[in-house]
């Protein structure tokens, strides 16, 4: 920031997408005999985009992905004071809940849903993002010779 003029970002009121997380707000200039006395940043937004990850590689049901989900969400209580969250949430990983998470994203993003209302009651699901994979299973041919160590030829 230059100070010798002053030049200051104003802010963002308002993040208006995913794109834009984190507080929004203003500055205030405190001016006297035409010089700056003070500068202060003043937090005015009236929502927030967030977007929340949960690893799902060591989750061995959806009650447990639930469960995570709620605990994964827990930080955004002190953020929401008063204020609207929008969350974006992604589940990630591989995991051999890859198909069943994908066939009930309905189900479970209502069960997301409800669980931000469990944390507080205006933390909002924007969107539920399945970004999982199934394990990969490496398998012998029946056809290939394994020779003394294990060593494949």
């Amino acid at each position: 920031m230059a100070t010798a003029p002053y030049i200051v970002f104003h802010g963002n009121l308002q993040g208006r997408s995913i794109r834009e997380q984190g507080a929004k707000g203003a500055v205030l200039v405190s001016v006297a005999d035409n010089l700056v006395i003070d500068l202060e940043r003043l937090i005015v937004d009236q929502a927030r985009w967030v977007e929340v990850k949960l690893e799902a590689r060591d989750l061995d049901s959806e009650g447990a992905v639930l469960r995570a989900a709620e605990e994964a969400l827990q930080p955004l209580r002190a953020d929401a004071e008063e204020r609207l969250m929008a969350v974006r949430f992604a589940i990630t990983g591989e995991t051999p809940l890859h198909r069943q998470l994908v066939g009930r994203r309905e189900q479970l993003a209502d069960e997301v849903q409800a669980a931000a209302h469990r944390v507080h009651g205006d933390i909002w699901l924007e969107k539920l993002e399945i970004r999982t994979r199934a394990p990969v299973r490496r398998q012998v041919p029946a056809h290939v010779p394994v020779i003394g160590n294990g060593n494949i030829f």
